[in-house]
């Protein structure tokens, strides 16, 4: 019985921290930009690098150009493997309309990410 109390609290620990580690999904997130050429947006997202997942951009960097890349950690540096979010900017560099790809992934895995965000920008001159 001991063993088995003993997995149980483990489990529960377990699922408790897998569960931290996913990005929140919100209905109101914002899907569109509309920027001038050399203004710039910025997309925040909750990250956990402790996990080996990273957000990562893909982008046409003739229309965009990507300024920041940075992780901030949550504000409570005492807690060992807390997450945090990362933090994009990007500047429009030419007139059209195009498409921003993150995804959540460990870079050295060949699997779909767990989480993938698409937003369309639109740069006017």
């Amino acid at each position: 019985m001991k063993k088995f109390t003993i997995f149980a609290v483990a489990m529960i620990i377990a699922t408790m921290t897998i569960g931290g580690c996913t990005p929140k999904q919100t209905s109101e997130e914002i899907t569109q930009f509309d920027i001038a050429i050399g203004e710039t947006f910025t997309v925040t997202l909750e990250s956990n690098p402790t996990t080996g997942y990273l957000w990562s951009a893909g982008f046409d960097d003739e229309m965009l150009e990507q300024e920041i890349a940075e992780f901030i950690p949550a504000d409570n540096p005492e807690l060992v493997g807390a997450g945090g979010e990362q933090v994009f900017t990007f500047r429009g560099i030419s007139a059209g309309v195009t498409e921003l790809t993150l995804k959540y992934m460990r870079p050295w895995e060949s699997v779909q990410p767990i989480d993938e965000r698409t937003y369309t920008v639109t740069i006017s001159e």
